[in-house]
This record gives C-alpha cells, structure tokens and sequence, in this order.
C-alpha cells in the first residue's frame, strides 16, 4: 500500500490553559520550515464557536515537536498567549476552547480541542505570571550553566553562547530596528532536575570598549515547573541594567522561579560597529544569588 502524504496537514496539540488563562501548546503544518497562525475559538469549532483570537506558533520548540512536524530546521512551533483583555470575558469564561491550526488545506483542529475550559483570570492580564515561590531554595549562591542553545538565525552558532569565552559570541542575520523577523535566543540547564533561579547574567557582545548587538529592550521568560511551555517574566530595557564585575548584565528577576531553561526575544534590536541590527551575546549563566 502506498504511503500517504501528511505534506501539509495541520498537526499540534494544546497543552492547557493555566490558572492565568495562558494557552499553550504547539502547531505546525507538517513539511514546512515556517511558523503557522492560529485560530482559537470557544463553545465549539469554527462554524458554531465565538472566535476569540488569532495567534501565531512562533516560541521556541524541542526536537520532538520538530520530529512530529518533519521539520528539520529549528524554526519555532510552540505557542503561548493570553486573551487580550478587548475581548469580553463573557465571550470564553467558562467555555470549552478549539484551536485551528490555519493553511491553505483545510484548518484542522488541534488535539485536545474541547478537553479545556476557559477560566477567568487570576491576576491582571498586565502583570506577569506569578509562581509560587519554591518550599526550599538552593542554600547559599549557586550558578547554573546552560547547557543547550537554539535560536531563530545563526551568523554565528547560538552554542557559542554557552562556551565560557567571552570572545566567542552567538549572532542573528542582519535584522530590523523592530525585529520584525523574530530573532530570540533559548537555552536549557539539562541538570536532569529544575533549578530556582532569581538572577541572569548576560555576556554582551564587545568591541573597541563599546557594547554592541544588544536589544535596546527584550521579554525575558523562563519554562513553566512542568516544562510545557513558556510563562513570560517582564520585559527589560539595557538601559536599566546594571553590569556586575565580570561586564556582564545582571538582570534581577521579580521573584524566584523553578525553570528548565530561558529564552528570550527582543523588541528591539541593537546595532553592531557599522549601524547594522544584530541579535549579539557571548554568555548566558543564571542563578541563585
């Protein structure tokens, strides 16, 4: 019998909805190299659902995700967003939610599709995610190092950030003010168990005593205790970041988080000693402090 050819199916798979009414999950059209959108309805499909919003599957996935979408590349699949708060909440509260994966053959629906309900959100929608912080910290300082690094364009491989050699650096393609291409860096500790982190340090990328290559602003998120998706920390700005001893950024985060990994996307991209905009970093660590 003849194989048949999934070329173009909608495949993903919603993970939940959190108890801040982030949607997570991932989708992809299998065979394509390219992030898809997504529809998301409640009360039913499309044709007897409320649409709620639409969306892009554009955050970093793992290797199996790709494996599913017979992706080769490390083009981004995952999603995870929250209803903006335009939308009346007695459209969804309550109701059970329907994604579409969206192409030219037939937009399918995700796996779990009506498994979810809607709930109310716990906190105001401008605020990040809270956790709860972790029973029993690290004692003392601790440093974690990354261990494995992905990024949406590679000039120079995002491994580089992970080598201890601040002179050897991860770099994007050339890119726009406004990084309308998506550039972003994840990376992951693989300790084999999660780690609480309330600090990273950044490495930035350095020439003739001048930083270059690092966004005038970014979105730090760190992975959920589960590990299903991204859960969104604040957003920096380099110009309130202070520099430790070592020239690194000493980013301070809000609370202390239980992570397998970091990522991060700029809003704005830097520029490199010829006024070109770049995605540049030499280190990334995280920790304890």
């Amino acid at each position: 019998n003849p194989v048949p050819d999934t070329s173009g199916n909608i495949l993903g798979v919603i993970d939940g909805i959190s108890p801040l009414g982030d949607i997570s999950g991932w989708a992809c059209e299998h065979g394509a190299s390219r992030s898809i959108d997504i529809h998301v309805y409640a009360g039913g499909p499309a044709g007897s659902g409320t649409f709620i919003v639409a969306a892009k599957a554009d955050l970093p996935s793992e290797q199996p995700v790709a494996s599913a979408c017979g992706d080769p590349t490390l083009t981004p699949h995952r999603f995870q967003f929250r209803v903006p708060t335009s939308v009346p909440a007695s459209n969804y509260v309550g109701k059970k939610i329907y994604v579409h994966g969206i192409n030219n053959r037939g937009n399918d629906l995700l796996v779990n599709s009506g498994n979810f309900t809607f709930i109310g959100q716990e906190t105001s929608p401008q605020q990040p995610p809270v956790n709860n912080p972790p029973q029993n910290p690290p004692a003392g300082k601790k440093i974690y190092k990354l261990q494995d690094a992905a990024a949406k364009t590679e000039l120079w491989p995002a491994s580089y950030l992970l080598d201890d050699n601040k002179y050897s650096c991860y770099s994007s393609n050339p890119g726009d003010m406004n990084n309308s291409q998506g550039e972003f860096i994840a990376a992951w500790f693989n300790l084999g168990s999660i780690v609480t982190i309330d600090k990273v340090m950044i490495t930035p990328r350095i020439v003739d005593g001048k930083t270059i290559g690092f966004p005038s602003s970014f979105r730090l998120y760190v992975t959920t205790p589960d590990n299903l998706s991204w859960m969104l920390v604040r957003d920096f700005n380099k110009t309130d970041l202070p520099k430790d001893a070592n020239g690194d950024y000493l980013l301070q985060l809000p609370q202390s988080y239980q992570t397998w990994g970091i990522h991060i996307v700029p809003n704005q991209l830097g520029t490199d000693d010829f006024n070109h905009y770049y995605f540049q970093l030499c280190g990334l660590k995280a920790g304890y402090l």
